[in-house]
């Protein structure tokens, strides 16, 4: 019987900004791992070290003074006081050597198109505030991840983030949860009837009524996420 691999990786969200990284490469690649970083940590320690470092590099660089750029052949000295290492080098012989001399350093190390040499692997992630999903297909797919990133991205409405800073008190949790219901379950089914969302009317007594029908329908679920959050707290 044939065996149906699983993801078995387990996901951590890393203080960045806690750490120094090191990236190998200074082209398209390492842009794109670099812009990733800054992105998620914008103040994390980053030395990138290449023979050739493309302008875009070098622009996104000066913005940051927490990046240092080194500019040569990589050197096993370069990996001291690092923590996570990012090879991005169009060479698989030099990204393996790279790799072994990370690992007997005991750094985590993530090679650029080579699952198999990565330790981790750096996730499409979609980001609303403090709300952040990061998104793993195993290595198998970028392409798959990247779109799942864009559905999510345009689905999660951006209020997700005020909800979450109303967590702090029972009644911000249980107003999370009547937030949640609307925006996941609720406000979908309405947008699916589009005589009923399309230039809705708030003035029009007959469109409030077919809404509040909708709304209606769903207060199980809405009653449920409340009395989950009152349990919890």
């Amino acid at each position: 019987m044939t065996v149906k691999e699983n993801n078995k990786l387990f996901p951590v969200f890393l203080k960045l900004e806690q750490l120094s990284v090191l990236i190998v490469g200074g082209g398209t690649v390492a842009l794109e791992k670099l812009t990733a970083l800054l992105q998620n940590s914008p103040a994390v320690a980053i030395r990138l070290v290449a023979v050739n470092i493309s302008d875009p590099v070098r622009n996104l660089a000066a913005h940051h003074p927490n990046i240092e750029l080194v500019e040569g052949y990589y050197r096993p000295e370069h990996l001291r006081y690092m923590n996570v290492v990012v090879v991005a080098v169009n060479d698989s012989d030099t990204s393996e050597a790279i790799c072994k001399e990370a690992r007997e350093a005991k750094l985590l190390v993530n090679v650029a198109d080579k699952p198999e040499l990565c330790d981790f692997y750096m996730s499409s992630i979609v980001k609303k505030g403090n709300l952040k999903i990061a998104i793993s297909t195993n290595g198998k797919s970028p392409t798959i991840a990247k779109r799942l990133k864009e559905t999510l991205n345009d689905a999660l409405p951006d209020q997700l983030d005020d909800i979450l800073g109303n967590m702090e008190t029972e009644c911000g949790r249980i107003e999370w949860a009547v937030g949640l219901a609307w925006i996941l379950v609720v406000q979908p089914r309405v947008r699916s009837r589009p005589e009923i969302y399309s230039n809705f009317d708030w003035g029009n007594p007959d469109r409030q009524r077919r809404l509040e029908g909708v709304i209606e329908e769903n207060r199980g679920i809405e009653t449920r996420c409340v009395a989950d959050v009152r349990r919890d707290s």
